[in-house]
């Protein structure tokens, strides 16, 4: 079952119509661990790595509340 942030993460991703890949890369991540986190399979990510990945989204702060 997938976890509330990975599935945030997904559908906020895929509205956005960013590629898992792109996300991951300027991260730092690998693309199979976000795919994981998004599945539920792995539990999220440090702080660090949830901003970073809030910023590749794009989101305002008000958003990312």
């Amino acid at each position: 079952m997938p976890s509330r942030f990975g599935s945030f993460i997904f559908q906020t991703r895929i509205r956005k119509r960013i590629s898992q890949k792109s996300i991951a890369l300027s991260v730092g991540i690998d693309p199979s661990y976000l795919a994981s986190v998004e599945r539920g399979r792995r539990p999220p990510p440090t702080k660090a790595v949830v901003s970073k990945i809030l910023s590749a989204l794009k989101m305002s702060p008000a958003d990312q509340v």
